[in-house]
C-alpha cells in the first residue's frame, strides 16, 4: 500500500470538507454528504471484520432526498486510490476502486419511533450497487446500518456499516465510514406539511416555569440572548438598539415568560413604514360582504408550527389575499386577535397569541407593502372562547388569529 497516497487524501479531505460547509443554506428536502470511507475485501474471507490494518482508505460523497417521513432516496458514490482486491485461488491485485450505488435509507426518526429533529437517529439502507476495479466489474447489494447525529438544523454528522453482497458470489466486502451531510441550496419555504392544529407549549414543556431568568427581564435564559441584560421579547431578549428601530428581520421564537392573569398588552418596537408602491387605492369605498366573508374564515386557514409562532407555507397564500383585500380599502384598518385554547398556564398561552399576532402583522408589512400603521395586533391568550375546550375538537378551534376590518 502506497503510503504517501493515504497522506495526499488526508490532507486533501478537510479542504474538501471545508468547501462543503461554506455552499450550504437552511432548510431542504435535498442534503450532499461528504465522508472518509474505509473499504476491506479480505475481512470477508477470512471472518475478521475489525481487523483495521486490511483497510484501505478512501473518501465518497453523496446525495440524499426526502421522499417522506419514513424514507430518503441516496446516491452514494466512493473511491479508494489503493486496495487489494481478491482475484480468487488466495491471489489479490493491488489496485484503485470506485464504487456507486443507489439505496432506499428507512429512518427511525420518522415521528414515530423518533421526532424528525431527533439528535440521534438510526437508519436501515438497501438497494443495489456496482464497483469497478482494474477490468472487474462487479454488482453487489448492500446491507447498511448508520447512525446520524444532529449537530444542527443545516449539518448533521453519519457513521455507517455496510456488507456489500455480491450477486455472483464473489469478491464480498465490508465499509465503514463517517462524515457530514449538509442542507442543499434552496430558496424554497420551508416544506414541512402543516399540521392541521398545533398543540400548545405548555402541553410540550411542563418545565416552562421553572427555567431560570437571569437578568429578570420575564424572558427565560434558554430563549433570551441578553441573559445578562434586561431586554424586550421583540429583541429576543436584548435591549432596543439605540441606532435603529428595526427589530430583528427573522421572526422572533416563542417565549415563556412570568405575566399576571390580567389582560397584558405587549407592543412590539416601531417598525419602518415600507415604501407604498400601489397609487390606485380608491378612498371611502365600502367592503364588499365577499371580503368580510374571506377575513371571517380567513382564521380556519391560518396555521403555525407546532409550539411556535413561526407561520407553516400555506398560511402565506391567505394572508396574501388579506393583504389585497386590505389595499382595497385605504380607509380601514386590520384587527390582528391571537388566541390560544385553555391548556397550560395563562403566561404561556398569552406570549404565543401575542407574537402570532405580531407574525401576522410583520409578514403583511415587510412582503406585502401593508403601512404599519394601517394594522393593529395584539394576543388574549385563551379569552373569548369560540368552541368548547373540554373537547380536542374545540381545543382546536380556540387555536387561532381573527381578521377584522375597523375604520
Amino acid at each position: 500500500m502506497n503510503f504517501n497516497n493515504i497522506r495526499v487524501y488526508f490532507a486533501l479531505f478537510p479542504i474538501l470538507l471545508c468547501t462543503a460547509v461554506s455552499a450550504q443554506t437552511v432548510d431542504s428536502r435535498f442534503v450532499a454528504g461528504l465522508s472518509a470511507i474505509f473499504m476491506d475485501y479480505q475481512g470477508p474471507i477470512s471472518g475478521d471484520y475489525l481487523q483495521y490494518k486490511t483497510f484501505s482508505p478512501g473518501i465518497s460523497v453523496s446525495a440524499h432526498g426526502y421522499v417522506n417521513p419514513l424514507l430518503n432516496i441516496s446516491v452514494n458514490s466512493a473511491f479508494v486510490p489503493e486496495t487489494n482486491y481478491p482475484l480468487g485461488n488466495g491471489e489479490f491485485l493491488s489496485t484503485a476502486v470506485t464504487d456507486v450505488n443507489l439505496v432506499g435509507q428507512f429512518k427511525s426518526n420518522n415521528g414515530k419511533i423518533f421526532k424528525e429533529q431527533a439528535f440521534f437517529a438510526p437508519y436501515l439502507s438497501t438497494g443495489i450497487g456496482l464497483n469497478a476495479a482494474s477490468n472487474n466489474l462487479r454488482w453487489y447489494v448492500p446491507a447498511i446500518l448508520g447512525m446520524r447525529f444532529r449537530i444542527n438544523q443545516h449539518v448533521s454528522f453519519n457513521l455507517e456499516g455496510a456488507y456489500k453482497f455480491a450477486i455472483d458470489g464473489k469478491q464480498q466486502h465490508i465499509a465503514y465510514s463517517g462524515g457530514f451531510v449538509f442542507g442543499l441550496p434552496s430558496n424554497q419555504p420551508s416544506q414541512r406539511p402543516p399540521q392541521n392544529r398545533p398543540a400548545e407549549p405548555s402541553q410540550l414543556i411542563s418545565q416552562a416555569d421553572k427555567q431560570l431568568d437571569t437578568d429578570g427581564d420575564g424572558i427565560p435564559d434558554v430563549d433570551d440572548r441578553c441573559p445578562e441584560e434586561r431586554g424586550l421579547v421583540t429583541f429576543f431578549g436584548c435591549p432596543a438598539p439605540e441606532e435603529s428601530n428595526e427589530p430583528p428581520q427573522e421572526a422572533p421564537k416563542p417565549v415563556y415568560a412570568e405575566t399576571s392573569t390580567e389582560e397584558v398588552v405587549i407592543k412590539p418596537q416601531p417598525l419602518e413604514e415600507p415604501e407604498i408602491l400601489d397609487n390606485t387605492l380608491t378612498k371611502n369605498s365600502q367592503p364588499s360582504q365577499a371580503d368580510i366573508d374571506f377575513l371571517a374564515e380567513a382564521m380556519d386557514n391560518v396555521y403555525f408550527d407546532v409550539a411556535s409562532n413561526e407561520l407553516t407555507p400555506d398560511s402565506y397564500k391567505v394572508l396574501d389575499r388579506v393583504a389585497e383585500i386590505l389595499k382595497k380599502y385605504p380607509d380601514y384598518k386590520l384587527k390582528v386577535s391571537g388566541y390560544t385554547d385553555n391548556q397550560g398556564g395563562e403566561k404561556t398561552n398569552k406570549i404565543l397569541s401575542v407574537t402570532r399576532a405580531f407574525n401576522v402583522k410583520r409578514y403583511l408589512v415587510y412582503q406585502k407593502d401593508i403601512p404599519l400603521s394601517r394594522i393593529i395586533s395584539n394576543g388574549y391568550s385563551s379569552a373569548k372562547p369560540i368552541a368548547d375546550n373540554s373537547t380536542p375538537v374545540g381545543r382546536s378551534k380556540n387555536r387561532r388569529v381573527e381578521f377584522e376590518l375597523v375604520r
